[in-house]
């Protein structure tokens, strides 16, 4: 049976972040990626089971409290989050709408929702979102690439697709 987008997503990751970055000096980095790996290639069904999404949630928190580089904490939070958003708007962004469409989407910072923490600010990989702590961010939209990495890691839900 083949994999759904997400499950490939998140072994494709988990592979390259294995095979080329892994320095293999955290015991936590180095054997809980390679058993997120192993789950995911194991699982016989298109996506994991819920005990094995259990278990894949509960190795990416242990890999993220413990390893002890930026790159083997953001690794279990990537498959986490291929995981976590399987459908919906992320799964729109994700795919780019192809063509023009793309064109079409904008990201909105809500002010109400937004705590000025930053996060999205620091993740964005094109520096679009500016802003000062502890008030509302915004996005620059001839900047942003439409990635929707912001909007995956808000913990307030304060970015959305604007309508």
């Amino acid at each position: 049976m083949e994999k759904s987008p997400e499950t490939q997503k998140a072994l494709a990751v988990l592979e390259k972040f294995t095979s080329d970055q892994c320095c293999g000096k955290c015991i936590s980095c180095r054997e809980g990626t390679r058993q997120m790996q192993q789950i995911l290639s194991d699982s016989p069904l298109p996506s994991p089971s819920p005990e094995d999404l259990a278990l894949l949630t509960e190795l990416g928190t242990l890999i993220d409290h413990t390893a002890r580089c930026g790159l083997g904490k953001s690794i279990a939070r990537q498959v986490l989050s291929v995981l976590e958003h399987q459908g919906g708007e992320e799964r729109v962004i994700e795919e780019y709408l192809p063509g023009p469409y793309q064109e079409l989407i904008f990201f909105h910072i809500d002010p109400k929702r937004c705590k000025g923490c930053s996060r999205c600010a620091r993740i964005c990989p094109v520096h679009a979102i500016t802003g000062v702590v502890k008030q509302p961010f915004v996005i620059n939209h001839e900047i942003c690439i439409k990635c929707g990495t912001c909007m995956m890691n808000c913990k307030f839900g304060a970015i959305s697709i604007k309508d």
